[in-house]
């Protein structure tokens, strides 16, 4: 069982609610005045990859590197109900972790690709 902050509900963050998730990191995004950005997004965030590519790429140029890691633990041992006994199946053990690179100067040969290319040999 999570054990979640007491004031949780008092102090909701737009980031953890898949309604509000999209337009609030949108603002974000576009709020950011550096000249790199850097996003490490999960596939089983609230935003599709598409749309992150297409908010990033339209403000410069984009490299995106993905690696893939072992899921929590939980996955691995399944779903259980509260008196123990197992009650699904146990999903995919993997999750692929995207980093979003972005130069809104978009100079080829730039930083963001030689820290990108040790990354994608993993």
């Amino acid at each position: 069982m999570a054990r979640k902050r007491i004031d949780c509900r008092a102090r909701q963050s737009a980031f953890n609610s898949k309604l509000k998730f999209a337009p609030q990191l949108r603002a974000l995004l576009a709020a950011i005045t550096a000249r790199y950005v850097l996003v490490s997004f999960s596939d089983e965030g609230f935003v599709a990859r598409e749309q992150l590519i297409e908010w990033l790429s339209a403000q410069g140029k984009l490299t995106i590197t993905t690696v893939s890691y072992p899921r929590y633990v939980g996955a691995k041992i399944g779903i259980h109900d509260p008196q123990g006994r197992k009650v699904g199946k146990v999903g995919r053990l993997r999750n692929l972790e995207q980093v979003f690179a972005l130069d809104r100067q978009g100079r080829p040969g730039d930083i963001l690709e030689r820290v990108a290319a040790p990354i994608e040999s993993r």
